[in-house]
């Protein structure tokens, strides 16, 4: 599984531009994360957006815009932790609730308040959170042996790297930084749904 996770502060071209770039590679879900924009702007975003992935087929999920994401009929949201906790209960009608957990107590509790997947990181050096140290595999190991809702990695991903995330229990990969910089964003998802996960044995 492979999700995109955009950044509009770590590209030079056309955001809608990449967007599309993203969504002809057929990804997973995307989650439209610019946290620098008003909500004014964000909405017309998303409206656009919205329409692209919707022609393709793709599940579009707002961060952080509840409200929004209500207005606009897009039942998938993404979330940080604090956020879930004081808005879980208002979220039995969305099809996709998603959240960021940094813990195996806290990846436990967003399962038990209805998350239908956790994403966990950073997990690798990654250079939008240099100053932070990364938690590693075993941080990982121990959130997939806890919880059994999907649980995407996130944080210095890259193909090379597939292979131990999975042996790690994890479901699937989330990928920013690089897929917003790619030229040929269909070239990177590819090169990880091309991978043969019957070659990974987890222990």
């Amino acid at each position: 599984m492979v999700i995109c996770v955009t950044d509009q502060e770590s590209m030079g071209i056309s955001f809608l531009e990449q967007f599309q770039k993203i969504c002809n590679g057929a990804p997973d879900q995307i989650i439209l994360r610019a946290k620098y924009l008003d909500m004014h702007t964000y909405e017309r975003l998303a409206e656009k957006c919205l329409a692209i992935a919707l022609e393709k087929h793709i599940t579009l999920l707002f961060h952080s815009h509840l409200t929004l994401s209500k207005k606009l009929d897009n039942h998938n949201i993404h979330l940080p932790f604090d956020s879930f906790i004081s808005k879980y209960h208002t979220l039995s009608d969305f099809n996709v609730v998603s959240v960021a957990v940094h813990s195996a107590r806290e990846a436990q509790l967003a399962q038990f308040l209805g998350a239908t997947q956790v994403i966990a990181g950073h997990v690798f050096q990654t250079d939008c959170k240099a100053a932070i140290e990364p938690r590693g595999l075993s941080f990982l190991k121990e959130i997939c042996s806890k919880a059994s809702i999907p649980v995407m990695a996130i944080g210095g991903v890259t193909p090379e790297r597939y292979a131990d995330l999975i042996s790690s229990g994890a479901t699937g990969v989330c990928i920013m930084s690089s897929i917003m910089n790619s030229p040929e964003p269909k070239v990177l998802i590819d090169r990880f749904k091309n991978i043969k996960l019957t070659q990974f044995k987890i222990e």
